[in-house]
């Protein structure tokens, strides 16, 4: 089960703002004794090209852990929304003490709404829409 939060309030987030994301990875259902890692978490925004995590290692998530990591989600100037692409790469024991592995990935995304425009979306003069004003003769 993957789990998502923020201590932000989301209503207020703008396309200049760099949210928090929390994300939690869990195992529900085992009970076998196999072992369960996390050897790879990425997250990244692919349309601004940034990764946000790349997290290597051998984390264990059989019950009752969890992998848990946050992430800032970086301003995207004049989106209606960013969405950010999460993958784990786990390890699952096939028997209880076996030390044989099957990989399995996991992906998964998120997509950040904006409920508010950006500062740059108040730049321009909304009485006159932009249009250039003749000079005083």
């Amino acid at each position: 089960m993957i789990d998502y939060w923020t201590p932000d309030n989301p209503a207020e987030w703008t396309p200049d703002s760099t949210p928090i994301v929390n994300f939690t990875a869990r195992i529900d259902g085992t009970g076998g004794g196999e072992e369960i890692r996390v050897t790879r978490f990425n997250a990244r925004v692919d349309a601004l090209a940034t990764v946000l995590a790349n997290d290597t290692g051998s984390f264990a998530v059989e019950p009752p852990y969890a992998y848990s990591s946050a992430v800032a989600v970086p301003a995207n100037p004049g989106a209606d929304a960013t969405t950010i692409i999460f993958t784990l790469d786990l390890l699952t024991e096939t028997a209880p003490g076996s030390g044989i592995f099957t990989r399995q990935t996991v992906i998964d995304s998120l997509t950040v709404g904006y409920s508010q425009p950006g500062p740059a979306a108040d730049k321009h003069d909304a009485g006159d829409g932009g249009t250039p004003k003749a000079a005083d003769g």
